[in-house]
């Protein structure tokens, strides 16, 4: 009788543990197919799209929460007062940190943030909002050249699969889904440089106009 009953309890404590590892993997188990589910494409502008928007809100906030550092803006108004001022030859267009070494283009965008911003670029708050909105179209490019990649790794993946071994599809879902997510974690390294914050948002480096249109000539 002794033996009967522990060999009962031995078979109610394995099938209760047996119940409990079940339960145990129903939310991994969800988990995982949501995390397969918004790895395809339909998610990739969704995900972009969210980016930016957290990339405008933290604009706003450093703008108005970290205060301006002057480096070199000043200069850049000083050498578009010469341009102004009628002076044409470059030898002769300064700034207060020293003689302008930009192409003409330079100028020209320039003069149009000097009249946005008070006229005579005093009023830095607002050409820092004009560079916020630069800076969210140069991340919109760069997102838009990480998902024209990853689709490109999509089919090339789904080609080499058609063309070898048969797997079992599970496998195949996950590893897709692990170049998907990969490569929208660096999408998402992307909006979290606090350098590339400096140079748009609170120095108005002329880096930001150059870089936006560097990757739009990728792009395009």
């Amino acid at each position: 009788m002794a033996a009967a009953a522990a060999a009962a309890a031995a078979a109610a404590a394995a099938s209760s543990s047996s119940d409990d590892a079940k339960h145990a993997f129903i939310i991994p188990t969800k988990v995982r197919n949501l995390s397969l589910h918004l790895s395809t494409a339909q998610y990739d502008i969704p995900y972009a799209v969210l980016l930016l928007l957290f990339e405008s809100l933290l604009c706003v906030q450093i703008i108005n929460r970290i205060p301006y550092t002057e480096i070199d803006w000043e200069a850049y108004m000083e050498e578009v007062e010469d341009y102004l001022s009628g002076e044409r030859n470059y030898v002769n267009i300064h700034g207060g940190t020293g003689p302008l070494v930009y192409p003409a283009g330079f100028l020209y965008a320039y003069q149009l943030l000097r009249y946005w911003a008070g006229g005579d670029g005093s009023d830095v708050k607002r050409a820092q909002f004009v560079f916020a909105v630069l800076y969210v179209l140069n991340v919109a490019v760069v997102l838009t050249l990480y998902t024209l990649v990853l689709r490109q790794k999509r089919r090339s993946r789904s080609l080499d699969e058609t063309k070898g071994e048969v797997e079992v599809e599970v496998e195949i879902e996950i590893a897709a889904a692990h170049t998907s997510w990969s490569w929208r974690v660096a999408m998402g390294l992307c909006c979290l440089s606090k350098r590339i914050h400096s140079i748009f948002v609170l120095r108005l480096f002329n880096d930001a106009p150059a870089m936006l249109l560097l990757y739009l000539s990728t792009l395009l």
